[in-house]
C-alpha cells in the first residue's frame, strides 16, 4: 500500500489554507496603509515644529523684521547680525507620500525643515504671528500656527 495524500487531499488542502491565508494577507495590507499615513503624519508634524521652534526663538531676539509673501522670505535683525528664513520653491518627495517644500535659515547647507507648503509672518504692534502649512498625502491641510513677542523691538 502506497503513503501519501491524494489530489483531492492536497486541493481541499490548499483551499482551506487560501481562505484562512487571504484575509491575513488583506489585513497585513490595511496595517501597511494605515502604518505609512500615521508615519506621513508624524514626520510633517515634527518638521512643523521644528521650523516654529527655530523662527520663534529668532523673532524673539529681533530688533526689526521684514516678510516677503511674494518671495516667502523673513529677514529678521538682531543685535548679533541679520537671519534671513526662505521657503525652498521646488518640491521635494519624501518616505510615505509626504512631498512639499524646504525652510532654510541663512542659506545654509542644510535646510531645518522639509515638506511645508505655505511659510506666513504677520506683524502686528508687537507681535508676529508665524503659519506654516503642510499636506499629508492625502490631501488633508496641515497647520500650526504660533504669535511671538517681539521683546528687542
Amino acid at each position: 500500500m502506497e503513503e501519501g495524500f491524494t489530489l483531492i487531499e492536497l486541493v481541499v488542502t490548499l483551499t482551506i489554507l487560501s481562505l484562512i491565508m487571504l484575509p491575513v494577507l488583506n489585513l497585513q495590507a490595511l496595517s501597511i496603509k494605515a502604518y505609512k499615513r500615521f508615519d506621513a503624519g508624524i514626520e510633517l508634524m515634527q518638521h512643523l515644529s521644528i521650523a516654529m521652534e527655530s523662527v520663534g526663538s529668532d523673532i524673539r531676539k529681533a530688533s526689526s523684521i521684514s516678510f516677503s509673501s511674494e518671495l516667502s522670505k523673513l529677514v529678521l535683525n538682531t543685535k548679533d547680525g541679520v537671519i534671513t528664513y526662505r521657503l525652498e520653491n521646488e518640491n521635494i518627495f519624501g518616505p510615505s507620500g509626504v512631498r512639499g517644500k524646504q525652510l532654510w535659515k541663512n542659506y545654509a547647507n542644510d535646510p531645518i525643515a522639509s515638506y511645508l507648503n505655505s511659510f506666513n509672518v504677520k506683524v502686528e504692534n508687537n507681535f508676529a504671528k508665524v503659519k506654516l502649512t503642510a499636506i499629508k498625502p492625502n490631501g488633508e491641510n496641515v497647520v500650526l500656527e504660533n504669535m511671538f513677542f517681539l521683546r528687542n523691538k
